[in-house]
C-alpha cells in the first residue's frame, strides 16, 4: 500500500475564522488519505521551540501547501506594519526565508511548494518565489479534487502508447522566379485621417460578412453604414480594415480614409469640407484650380477614383449633413454631395464606405431595395450589440466577477446588465473599465451608476457612466482630481483639442473651480494623467501631436455638464480659446479653411451668439474679453508640462477649433 504523502500547511493567522479555514482544509485532507501537518495539532509548545518544529516539519514534509492571503504575502517578504514584526508574524517570516532558501538552492526546480488561495480576490499575494507555480483557488469541490490530485502526482492525463513513425519523403522547393508580367503593384494607403483611439467592440459578424461581400463583389458604389452614436461605427470599420490589410487589400490600388468627427457633432458645429477636398485632391494627384468651386472639386475626385479601383471611407458625415428637421440627413456640403452622386451614379470599380448617425437623403434614388436590387447603394443599418456580444464586451473590459465568484462571458448577470443599456457599445466598454477600477470587475455593483434611472436612451446610458467616472474622481484624492480636471476640459471642444489650445486652458492663473489640480504639473505627471484617462476608456491622447480626443458622446455630456454647472468657468475657458486664435491664427486671407477662427469661442464667452463673425469679434472686444491675453506679458503663464520648443505655435499648423 503506498505510504500517504506528508503535507505542511504553512498559513499566516490572519483571523480566528481563517485560522478555522485552514484547519478545516488540513482535516478535509486527513479525511482523504493525506498525512498533514499543522502547528495547531501541537499539545501546546513543541520541545524543541516553534523555529526547530517548522525547519523539522519543513524538512520531513513531501509537498508544502503555502496559503496565500495579504497578511501571509507581507510577513512572507518581512513587510509586517511597523510595532507589529515585534509581536506576530515571525512564524510565516521564518518559513518564508527557509522555503525562499530551498527554492533558490534548487535553481527554482522543485515542485514541492503549492500556492493555495481562499479568495480568487488573494492571487496578487503569491509570493514571487512561487509565483510561477500551478495555484489552486478552493472555491468548489472540483478545485479542491485538482488540488488532491496534484498532491498525489495524478493529476493530467495518462499518455497513449507511442506508435510506429511513418517515413515519407521530404518536398522540395523550387528556385525564385519573377512574374514581371502579372505582378500587381503595391496599393497606395493613407489612413492617418481615421480615429487611431477606436476600441475594437466584439461580435459584429453580418456586417463585416456584408462589407466583404460589398468589397468582393461588384455592383456596390457606396456602402452607407449608419447608427446612433456610440455604437462602434469607427470601431467596425477599422475591425474591418484590419481584417482587409491581413488578407492584402484585394487587388486595391488606393486606400484613403478620412474621419469628420474632428469637425466636431454639436448642433452649432462649423463644419466644413474644405480641408478634405484639398487634403484628398493632393493625396489622389488630381489636377484642379484651387479656386475652383466643390462641386467642380467633387466632380473632379469622382473621376479620379473611377480611373481605378480604390477604397475610400468617409467616417462620421453627420457633421456635414443637415440636423433633424425638414433637410434631416441632406449634405451641407456641395464638393461632397457630387462627389458621392457621382460614384453612385457611373458605378466603379471599388468602394466607398461612409458611416454617419443619419442616412443620406442625397443618395436615396441609388439605394438598394427589394423593388431596386441592382441599387449600387447599400444601407447597413448596424444597430446595438446583441445581448450576447455585449456581455462577452463586459467581460473584456474588466467585468469578470459576480461577487467574490469569477464568471464566464457568456453570465446571466453581464447579459441582464447588456440589456439593461440596449447593447450601447460605448455605455458598455465604459461600464466594464468603470467596474473593473472601482468596485474588483463586480457586476454586481453596477448599480453605482444608477443605470435603472437614466432614460431609455442609450446616450443617456452613457453619460451616467461617464458622470459616475467624475464621481469617483472628485472623491479619489490628488491624481483623480488631476484626471478630473483634464477630463473636464473635453467639455470646451467638440472636436479633438490640440496641445497648444489646452496650453491656453491650463495657463496660470487657473480657471476658478475647474483647473486648479493641473498648475505646476511636469510633462511627466500630465502624460500618466492623460495615460490613466486613456485606461478608463475616456480619452484618446496623440502622443506624436499633444492633441486630446474623446468620443462624440463623452464630449457632448462634459460639455452640457461644464455649461450647466459652472458657468463662470465655462465663459472664462472659451475667452481664453477666443483670445489664443485671435491672436496665433493665420491672417484669414491668407490661409486655408481649415485655420480660420471659428466663432465659438467668441460667442460662448460673450454669453450669446452674434449674428456674425464679425459682430461676434467686435462684442467680445467691447466688454474687454481678450483684454489680459492679447499680447504679452500680461496674459497667463504656460503651464510647466507645455515648456518644450513643441508648445509654440508654428505658421501653417492645422489646429482644431474649440
Amino acid at each position: 500500500m503506498p505510504t500517504p504523502p506528508r503535507v505542511f500547511l504553512s498559513y499566516s493567522h490572519d483571523s480566528d475564522a481563517h485560522r478555522e479555514r485552514v484547519l478545516a482544509l488540513s482535516e478535509r485532507l486527513r479525511e482523504d488519505g493525506i498525512h498533514t501537518i499543522l502547528d495547531r495539532y501541537v499539545n501546546g509548545t513543541p520541545p524543541e521551540g516553534w523555529p526547530r518544529w517548522m525547519l523539522d516539519r519543513l524538512d520531513e514534509s513531501d509537498r508544502v501547501l503555502l496559503i496565500c492571503t495579504p497578511t501571509y504575502y507581507r510577513r512572507f517578504r518581512s513587510h509586517e506594519e511597523p510595532g507589529q514584526d515585534k509581536i506576530r508574524g515571525k512564524g510565516v517570516d521564518w518559513e518564508g526565508a527557509i522555503i525562499t532558501q530551498e527554492i533558490y538552492d534548487a535553481r527554482s526546480k522543485t515542485t514541492r511548494f503549492i500556492p493555495v488561495l481562499f479568495d480568487p480576490a488573494d492571487e496578487p499575494s503569491i509570493p514571487v518565489p512561487v509565483s510561477t507555480h500551478t495555484h489552486y483557488c478552493l472555491t468548489s469541490e472540483e478545485a479542491y479534487q485538482a488540488l488532491y490530485d496534484a498532491l498525489l502526482q495524478q493529476a493530467g492525463v495518462e499518455p497513449g502508447p507511442v506508435g510506429k513513425l511513418e517515413h515519407k519523403p521530404r518536398p522540395q522547393g523550387k528556385p525564385l522566379t519573377f512574374d514581371t508580367a502579372n505582378a500587381a503593384a503595391a496599393p497606395r494607403i493613407d489612413l492617418a485621417h481615421l480615429p487611431a483611439g477606436a476600441e475594437h467592440f466584439l461580435g459584429r459578424g453580418p456586417e463585416l460578412a456584408a462589407l466583404d461581400e460589398a468589397w468582393s463583389q461588384p455592383g456596390t458604389a457606396v456602402v452607407e453604414l449608419i447608427a446612433p452614436g456610440g455604437t462602434g461605427k469607427t470601431a467596425l470599420v477599422k475591425r474591418w480594415l484590419d481584417g482587409l490589410r491581413a488578407s492584402g487589400w484585394g487587388a486595391a490600388a488606393r486606400v484613403y480614409g478620412w474621419s469628420f468627427y474632428s469637425q466636431g457633432t454639436g448642433d452649432d458645429r462649423q463644419a466644413s469640407e474644405g480641408h478634405f477636398l484639398a487634403e484628398a485632391i493632393q493625396w489622389l494627384g488630381v489636377e484642379i484650380e484651387a479656386s475652383a468651386n466643390p462641386a467642380d472639386k467633387g466632380r473632379a475626385l469622382a473621376d479620379s477614383i473611377l480611373a481605378s479601383r480604390t477604397l475610400l471611407v468617409l467616417d462620421g458625415l453627420e457633421p456635414l449633413q443637415y440636423t433633424p428637421g425638414p433637410m434631416a440627413g441632406e449634405l451641407r456640403a456641395p464638393g461632397l454631395r457630387t462627389l458621392l452622386s457621382q460614384l453612385a451614379a457611373a458605378g466603379q470599380p471599388g468602394l466607398c464606405l461612409v458611416t454617419s448617425r443619419e442616412w443620406l437623403q442625397d443618395l436615396g434614388e441609388w439605394v438598394r431595395t427589394p423593388t431596386y436590387p441592382q441599387g449600387p447603394v447599400l444601407r447597413l443599418d448596424q444597430g446595438n450589440l446583441s445581448d450576447s456580444d455585449g456581455a462577452a464586451l463586459l467581460h473584456a473590459r474588466g467585468a469578470t466577477r459576480a461577487g467574490a465568484a469569477p464568471i464566464r462571458p457568456d453570465d446571466e448577470e453581464l447579459i441582464a446588465a447588456s440589456r439593461e443599456v440596449q447593447g450601447h457599445a460605448l455605455t458598455l466598454s465604459l461600464l466594464g473599465r468603470y467596474l473593473a477600477r472601482t468596485k474588483g470587475g463586480d457586476i454586481r455593483k453596477r448599480d453605482a451608476v444608477d443605470l435603472v434611472r437614466a432614460d431609455q436612451d442609450a446616450r443617456s446610458h452613457a453619460a451616467k457612466v461617464v458622470a459616475a467616472y467624475e464621481t469617483w474622481f472628485a472623491r479619489e484624492g490628488e491624481q483623480r482630481s488631476r484626471e478630473l480636471a483634464a477630463l473636464r476640459l473635453l467639455g470646451y471642444f467638440d472636436r479633438p483639442a490640440s496641445r497648444e489650445l489646452l496650453e491656453a486652458l491650463c495657463a496660470a492663473p487657473p480657471i476658478a473651480g475647474l483647473t486648479e489640480p493641473l498648475q505646476g504639473l511636469d510633462a511627466d505627471a500630465w502624460a500618466s494623467t492623460l495615460a490613466n484617462l486613456a485606461d478608463c476608456g475616456l480619452a484618446q491622447p496623440d502622443s506624436q501631436t499633444g492633441s486630446l480626443d474623446a468620443h462624440p458622446l463623452v464630449r457632448e455630456h462634459l460639455a452640457e455638464t461644464l455649461r450647466r454647472t459652472r458657468p463662470q468657468a465655462w465663459r472664462e475657458g472659451h475667452r481664453r480659446l477666443y483670445a489664443w486664435l485671435k491672436t496665433s491664427t493665420p491672417h484669414w486671407p491668407g490661409s486655408s479653411p481649415s485655420t480660420r477662427p471659428s466663432p465659438m469661442a467668441a460667442w460662448r464667452a460673450c454669453g450669446r451668439r452674434p449674428a456674425s463673425r464679425s459682430i461676434a469679434t467686435a462684442s467680445c472686444a467691447a466688454r474687454g474679453t481678450t483684454a489680459s491675453i492679447a499680447g504679452g506679458s500680461s496674459g497667463p503663464s504656460v503651464p510647466t508640462w507645455a515648456r518644450s520648443p513643441a508648445s509654440s505655435p508654428s505658421p501653417g499648423v492645422d489646429r482644431p477649433r474649440p
